[in-house]
């Protein structure tokens, strides 16, 4: 009886997976795509090592642009996604204040930020955004300057320890030097965010930042395996659900106990003067902005907020630092800098790919994407188009100066997307990008052996270097 029961059930889930696949394969059958096999899709074609994916999504989506064509479809059993080549395409997906809600993938990510500002949509986001938009703004940044200028002086002396250590015995590439800049960032992010300092070094950080690399493996796993994609229980039969349940319980854990000490500090502090409050912090952390505002939040979802720019800045961010504080007015003096910068994220965007689920028919590229597919924005594509940057894996600062901006379309050049769903973030992290790499310049010369294409990114959520960051340290 029991497996009658199971053999009825799993077929009338592959009828419904059947169904959806012909709806699917019907209705985007005007949208280009690569020969493909019968119901299995183009499976076979992907990449089974994640560090050759950007070249793969690159070169397939430069081949299809010079061929005319603006999108290009992909499929897996059921699923279909399609992908924006262009920049208008990439502009009807981006700048569509309708279909705001994020793609599949990311529901995994909702295991650990729940429904925060980068996953939650509709009325919710809507109301996240009006209310955090504030605590980005351009005139609240100078109150980070401090903490990043700080922490980068730190980093320097952290760095001063690895410089002219080089011998002919260590590894000729030079030294992985990600770790300390991780420290950096996890200190700067905790401090500015939410409040309270942290010694990234000690071993509850150092857990903190392993479950984060773990997380993002796992993401990977699941969002590229065809097996748990057509399976999903077979993503608990392995065992994988079980690693991600104790590492969601770990990055969650140590978001909590930030946010309960810093609700102790203010607590402590309540009736006290800012003179009389003993340390140097000014302005006011992220985190204290949520608890002092009019609709406060309840504390799971002070945790998703956290949790979710947490994630973002440590996952996405290196840096530096120096002697003399650097307000925002000399870094925007810095042109070369910020045209090093910007081609800097050219070449390698944080987050190779964004999502969105489609609940309604939307025309893109002259084609209509239909109800229920997936559609993807990669900036690895967008900045690797070759009809746009012609000699695209080469570092070219001079791809941002005036003249040359005013030649492409915005959405030529989107490290942080584009439209309503942009990162609210973005000026928060290159202000701390460009503070920490003065630092890190006016002290050391860096050089590295590693040939330039050698060090390959993993395409997963955030991209991440093959080899590290090996770099020589010599100090000037």
């Amino acid at each position: 009886m029991l497996l009658s029961v199971i053999a009825v059930f799993i077929f009338c889930w592959f009828c419904s997976v059947l169904v959806r696949w012909l709806r699917m394969s019907s209705l985007s059958a005007s949208i280009f795509s690569v020969p493909a096999l019968p119901f299995i899709g183009h499976i076979h074609l992907l990449p089974k090592d994640r560090y050759e994916w950007p070249n793969f999504v690159i070169e397939h989506a430069n081949r299809a642009l010079r061929d005319g064509h603006k999108l290009i479809r992909w499929s897996i059993f059921h699923r279909f996604c399609i992908w924006a080549l262009d920049a208008e395409s990439a502009k009807a997906v981006l700048e569509n204040s309708v279909e705001l809600r994020k793609g599949r993938d990311y529901a995994f990510f909702g295991q650990w930020l729940g429904q925060g500002l980068l996953l939650s949509d509709g009325d919710k986001w809507r109301r996240q955004r009006r209310m955090l938009t504030h605590t980005f703004h351009f005139t609240m940044l100078e109150q980070y300057t401090h903490i990043f200028n700080r922490n980068a002086k730190l980093l320097v002396n952290r760095l001063s320890e690895h410089a002219d250590n080089a011998s002919a015995s260590s590894d000729a590439a030079g030294e992985d030097i990600g770790p300390l800049l991780i420290r950096c960032s996890l200190d700067i992010v905790a401090e500015a965010i939410m409040g309270v300092r942290l010694d990234a070094d000690n071993a509850k950080c150092r857990e903190y930042v392993q479950a984060v690399k773990e997380f993002n493996d796992l993401a990977h796993i699941y969002s590229t395996s065809a097996l748990f994609t057509f399976i999903p229980i077979s993503w608990h039969l392995f065992g994988h659900a079980k690693e991600t349940k104790k590492c969601v319980a770990k990055l969650k854990q140590f978001t909590r106990g930030v946010i309960e000490e810093r609700i102790k500090i203010r607590a402590a502090e309540k009736g006290q003067s800012e003179e009389a409050e003993g340390n140097e912090r000014r302005g006011k952390a992220f985190l204290d902005l949520l608890l002092e505002m009019e609709h406060a939040l309840d504390r799971e979802e002070l945790r998703e907020q956290v949790d979710t720019f947490m994630f973002e800045e440590i996952v996405q961010h290196f840096g530096a630092a120096t002697d003399q504080n650097l307000s925002m007015r000399d870094v925007n003096e810095l042109q070369l800098l910020d045209r090093c910068v910007k081609e800097a994220l050219r070449l390698f965007p944080p987050v190779p790919v964004v999502e969105r689920d489609l609940a309604n028919d939307v025309p893109i590229g002259g084609r209509v994407a239909p109800r229920g597919s997936m559609v993807l924005v990669a900036p690895l594509i967008m900045h690797h188009n070759e009809q746009v940057y012609p000699r695209h894996w080469e570092f070219n600062p001079d791809h941002f100066l005036p003249e040359a901006i005013a030649a492409r379309n915005p959405f030529d050049y989107i490290p942080f997307s584009a439209g309503p769903r942009n990162c609210i973030g973005k000026r928060f992290a290159l202000l701390e990008m460009k503070i920490l790499l003065v630092h890190i310049l006016w002290h050391f010369r860096l050089s590295t052996d590693v040939p330039f294409g050698h060090n390959r990114p993993a395409m997963e959520a955030i991209l991440r270097p093959e080899l590290g960051l090996p770099v020589r340290i010599h100090k000037i």
